[in-house]
């Protein structure tokens, strides 16, 4: 680091609570259900092999939550370096990862139910996991990009502020424009992916009057609504980082920040409404 800096601690009881909740329901959930789909189902569908990426990417994150807890607790310099970068790179790599694997979901449910012969040739196993690999590269290349620098480790908790005799920018430092930028388009494309996926699901189920491997419009929507409040538990987080960087409020990303983690609590939803039969152990899944 070049040039020498000052540091203001300011704990925040509130705020490691909130983590704690995450944490506390979001690992039993998650590690629950990674154990349903590996061991009960066998990853032997496209559809559990997406859904058990899924959760892995949300426990990677909520396992580098206990540090932020501590940090927010009580503040320590010490605890800043390395494991401050682990911390930013999972929660990147989460929020890129997982708005893919739900929609994967989503897109692969309208190809079993409205295309389900046309559709096997692309809905195996091998296609899912090529699929649910390059989403890892990509997130991971794209973070790694932005989180190991020499300035990023003390930036990773808002409520934690450095300044240094050149005057950079905090919010700069903490949120490249291109994470943002990126963020901000990649996300609402997805959306449009799931809801054109579940309007066709929709169309398909009223048309042909009759549940389809056990789902009803209800369920569906049901799916949907889970996916919508997904999303949008990472929209006031986008919203913050592209308004007036130069002029962050810090505080309030960081609440931002917090409540974009509860997807991790939402996504075992999706699991539960999305596939058929999640309690019983399945030999051979098409749905």
């Amino acid at each position: 680091m070049n040039g020498t800096h000052n540091v203001t601690y300011q704990n925040s009881t509130p705020l490691a609570v909130a983590y704690s909740f995450v944490v506390l329901l979001g690992l039993p959930l998650n590690a629950l259900s990674l154990w349903i789909l590996v061991c009960r189902h066998g990853l032997r569908a496209a559809n559990t092999i997406i859904m058990a990426n899924l959760a892995v990417s949300d426990l990677l994150l909520i396992l580098s939550l206990p540090l932020r807890i501590v940090l927010h607790i009580k503040p320590s310099e010490t605890l800043m370096k390395i494991p401050c970068q682990l911390m930013t790179y999972f929660f990147r790599a989460n929020i890129l990862s997982s708005s893919f694997f739900i929609t994967f979901i989503s897109v692969d449910r309208m190809l079993a139910l409205v295309y389900p012969l046309r559709s096997r040739v692309v809905r195996s196993p091998r296609t899912s996991g090529i699929a649910c690999g390059a989403v890892w590269l990509l997130a991971m290349t794209y973070s790694i990009s932005h989180v190991f620098r020499s300035e990023s480790f003390y930036t990773c908790i808002p409520m934690i502020t450095w300044y240094n005799d050149f005057n950079t920018t905090i919010a700069n430092e903490l949120s490249p424009p291109f994470f943002a930028l990126t963020l901000s388009v990649c996300l609402p494309l997805l959306f449009i992916v799931n809801v054109i996926s579940t309007a066709r699901v929709v169309w398909s189920l009223n048309n042909r009057q009759m549940d389809l491997a056990g789902y009803s419009v209800k369920r569906v929507m049901l799916i949907f609504l889970v996916n919508v409040l997904i999303f949008a538990l990472f929209l006031p987080f986008i919203v913050i980082l592209l308004w007036n960087l130069n002029q962050l409020n810090l505080e309030l990303l960081e609440v931002t920040l917090c409540l974009s983690t509860f997807n991790c609590c939402l996504d075992p939803l999706v699991y539960y409404f999305a596939l058929d039969g999640f309690w019983e152990r399945k030999k051979n899944l098409d749905v």
